[in-house]
Formats: C-alpha cells, structure tokens, sequence
C-alpha cells in the first residue's frame, strides 16, 4: 500500500479512485431521488414547469456530481503542474458544458410552459416564431458564456478573440445586412402584430390575402391567384392598411350623383342604400350611410358596412353592387361621371397678347 506509483502511494490512489467511484454513485443517487422524490413533490403544484426542468435536469446535474468528484480526487493526488492543468481545465469545462445544458433545457421548459401558452392568449396570437427566436438567442447566449469557460482553462486570451470576432462580426453584418435586415423586419412585425394570417391587407401597391409571416418574407394572395412574396424589411418600413375588422372584414365605398339630384332625391338615395344593406344577412347591422361631400363634378355618398364572416366578402359585395345598380335604375337616381361645362361669355374682351396673336 506503501509503494509509490507516478509520484504517489498505492493507498493514495485507491483513495481517489474510491473518491471518484463515491462520486459516480453519488450522482446516480441525486438523479434517483431527483426523478422518484422530488418530482412527487413538485407534481402537487399547479404547473408543469418545475416537473420538466426537473425530469430534463436530474441527469446533467448528476454528471456534474461526477466531475467534481473527479475535481476531488486530482487535489489529494501529486501530479505534475501541466498534467493538473489539463485535467482541471477538461473538468471545469465539462462543468461548464453541462451547466449550459441544464440552463438550455430550463430555458425550453420555460417556453413550453409560460411564453408558448402566453403568446396563444395574445388577440391576434403572437407568431410562434417570434418565441422560436427568442429562445435561440437565449441559447446562445449560454452556449457563449460556457464556450468562453472552456477558452479560459484551455489558455486561450478571450479578449483577444473576441475583439477578433467583434471585427469579424462587423464584417458580416456588412455583408449580409439585406438577410439581417428582413431578420429584424420579421421580428419588428410579429411583434408588433399589424396584421395576422387570413387577413386582408394592402402592403405598398401590394393587396391581397396574408398566407405566411415568415424570418425573410410576408407572403400574400392576391385576387387573382398570384402569390406575392414582400421582404419583411420593406414591410417594416411602409405604409400597411389592413382591411379586416377585429370581427370580419370591412368594406368602404362612395357612390356619385349628378348635380341635378336634389336634397330630397339625395335622401332618399341614402334610405335606399340602408335598406340594402339591411336586407343582406350577412351584412352586420351597424352600417354607415351618409351623403358625404361636393366633388367637382357629383355629389358623394359614403358608404361603411361590416361582413361578419370574412370568407363571404367577396360575395356580399357582388350581391350589394348588383342591388343598387338595379335598384337605383328603378327610382331613377343618376351616377354621375366627371364633367367639365365651359361657359362662353360674349361680352368678354380678350387680353391684348391675345388679340396680337
């Protein structure tokens, strides 16, 4: 037991080895009892949080277990200076890895149970994507910590590299500022939430019926079928007029009579448009007639109604366009169309430039 081997006695290293065994049991008991005990416990509370990060955790937590009995048993052992470098930096950063770990896995189980569930109750739902990249970021930003921990004990000068990366950072950006653009575009949308999938909206001089809000593009169909793909960055940027209502779509429109229509013509044209429009079931009952303005050539009725289901909107407007077209031949109201009336006056007398012409 006396017997020196590598600069330390038989019994030095059964104890250590008994240490590191010690540690390796020791970490099988703490996942046991992590994953039969406590998660008994933490089953009687109200929520499945605690249950996940536990049921995710109890392994990593027990590999640490290990690794530090690892750490343990190299202190009571006589090792070159290199050599113990080496080992406790391999150990270190293997608790660094499995500490990043855990947090990752915490990190989804908080997701899961309070962001996803959260975003779900938001009116429009927040887009799920937003979370996804949420959650990558915080991901990251663990994963950097435990790789800058591993740098360390590996000897590396951190600053150093991550002034390089910096620099090398920037020139990225340079490079891809369009796909990082649309990247941020994206998130500014979804946030922001000024329209949801199913709606109708016009994007620029874009209309049409939202199909996706992706991490590069918003993809729209248009009347026609065609589909039509807008960068989230342009998005981000213009001006959007969306066109549905928090209960269906809503449609606006005006409507021009002659000049010659009078007052009492004028009011009856607007009774005879509320009735139309009443007598549409799938027109809600809130609806907005009135004569609205003098244009330069006709006088303007403006006219707002709601369709309660958005996938009838196409249909309403086709049944109320041929309704007041029949209807108002029928009274014998007049649209107007733009006219310009030049009166001649005779006694006028033409400029001199004029007349020496």
């Amino acid at each position: 037991m006396e017997r020196t081997f590598l600069n330390n006695s038989v019994q030095t290293w059964l104890v250590a080895a008994l240490v590191v065994a010690l540690g390796w049991l020791l970490g099988r008991l703490v996942r046991f009892v992590l994953t039969r005990w406590v998660v008994k416990l933490t089953a009687a509370t109200g929520t499945q949080l605690d249950d996940k990060i536990l049921t995710r955790s109890a392994r990593p937590v027990s590999l640490i277990v290990a690794f530090a009995s690892v750490h343990v048993a190299l202190a009571m052992l006589t090792v070159a200076e290199p050599t113990r470098h080496i080992i406790e930096g391999a150990v270190v950063a293997a608790i660094a890895i499995t500490a990043a770990v855990i947090v990752m896995r915490s990190i989804d189980a908080v997701f899961e149970e309070l962001m996803q569930p959260w975003a779900a109750r938001q009116q429009p739902p927040l887009n799920p994507l937003v979370l996804d990249v949420g959650r990558i970021a915080l991901k990251v930003v663990c994963g950097s910590f435990a790789t800058v921990t591993v740098m360390q004990r590996a000897g590396f000068d951190v600053w150093s590299v991550i002034t390089g990366l910096g620099i090398g950072g920037v020139a990225v950006a340079l490079a891809a500022q369009q796909t990082l653009g649309n990247l941020f575009g994206s998130v500014q949308v979804m946030t922001d939430r000024p329209f949801a999938v199913g709606d109708s909206v016009q994007i620029d001089r874009f209309s049409g019926r939202v199909l996706s809000v992706g991490l590069r593009s918003t993809r729209l169909r248009r009347a026609s079928g065609e589909v039509v793909v807008i960068p989230n960055k342009h998005v981000a940027e213009t001006t959007i007029e969306n066109f549905m209502a928090e209960q269906g779509q809503v449609r606006e429109f005006t409507l021009a009579l002659t000049y010659e229509t009078t007052a009492e013509r004028v009011q009856e044209a607007v009774a005879l448009l509320r009735q139309i429009m009443s007598a549409n079931p799938d027109i809600h009952p809130e609806v907005m007639v009135h004569f609205w303005s003098f244009d330069a050539s006709s006088l303007q009725l403006r006219v707002i109604y709601r369709v309660p289901q958005a996938d009838r909107y196409a249909d309403v407007a086709h049944a109320v366009n041929l309704a007041i077209l029949a209807d108002f031949k029928q009274a014998g109201l007049t649209f107007a169309y733009p006219v310009q009336r030049v009166v001649l006056d005779a006694g006028a007398v033409a400029p001199p430039e004029l007349r020496a012409s």
